[in-house]
């Protein structure tokens, strides 16, 4: 399940980030290789101190993204580049928006804990 974490963002729009969020996963389940549905991406937002900053440098990693065939490096900077495209869509004033895709394999650690509903 691949985890968004995005750094840069303002705070204060609580309906920008949603509509960041569903833009993005919209953007994400459309690259078919990565057979993904919605309820397997998440997001943070982790909270950011320097306020000058906020929504001039967006800065993306995308972490817990399983390691499979169909996964190629195109594959990975087509994801990449749809990120970044769609959070500049969001947020056009940034001067910098970049994503970091690290893939990652189960064999060196990983398990899962989900209750339904």
């Amino acid at each position: 399940m691949p985890l968004l974490i995005i750094y840069g963002v303002p705070d204060e729009n609580d309906d920008k980030l949603i509509y960041l969020m569903e833009s993005l996963k919209h953007a994400i389940i459309n690259i078919q290789e990565l057979k993904l549905k919605n309820d397997d991406i998440s997001f943070f937002f982790p909270k950011n101190i320097l306020h000058d900053k906020l929504g001039k440098e967006i800065i993306i990693f995308v972490e817990g993204l399983l390691d499979k065939p169909e996964r190629t490096e195109d594959v990975r900077k087509s994801l990449a580049l749809e990120i970044a495209r769609t959070t500049y869509i969001v947020f056009g004033d940034s001067k910098l928006v970049e994503c970091f895709i690290h893939p990652f394999k189960k064999e060196n650690g990983f398990h899962s804990l989900k209750k339904d509903g």
